[in-house]
């Protein structure tokens, strides 16, 4: 199903995602800021990276669709704050984020200076 441009996503694939009863055990709601977090992300296009990133972390992140046409992040593996990890997997890209509250994360263009009203309402998009 093609996806509505301008809608914003919230990449929470905990949500659809059925976990181990360890992986259960082991997740955290989300880390904090300065804790350090073991993440294994391949190079892929930069919403599905950012998708897995949340999956890894715990956090939650909006990414307006138009803002992700064409662009691939970079493979991303070891220990990382995922303020750290954000910056890498945004490098080179045109995109910047920025901590909406201490588990949500919207990432926006760099030329936006914050974040549309439709970033606090945010859809699950499943396909």
């Amino acid at each position: 199903m093609k996806r509505p441009q301008g809608v914003w996503l919230l990449a929470m694939l905990a949500a659809v995602t059925t976990l181990t009863a360890q992986e259960l055990e082991s997740r955290r709601p989300g880390v904090a800021v300065a804790d350090k977090v073991a993440l294994n992300i391949p190079a892929q296009p930069i919403e599905s990276a950012l998708i897995e990133f949340s999956r890894q972390t715990g956090l939650h992140v909006m990414l307006y669709s138009d803002y992700a046409k064409d662009i691939t992040s970079p493979r991303l593996a070891g220990m990382y704050t995922p303020a750290r990890a954000l910056e890498e997997l945004l490098a080179h890209t045109g995109l910047r984020y920025e901590y909406l509250d201490s588990q949500n994360v919207a990432v926006l263009s760099m030329q936006s200076q914050t974040p549309p009203a439709a970033a606090t309402k945010a859809a699950v998009i499943r396909e």
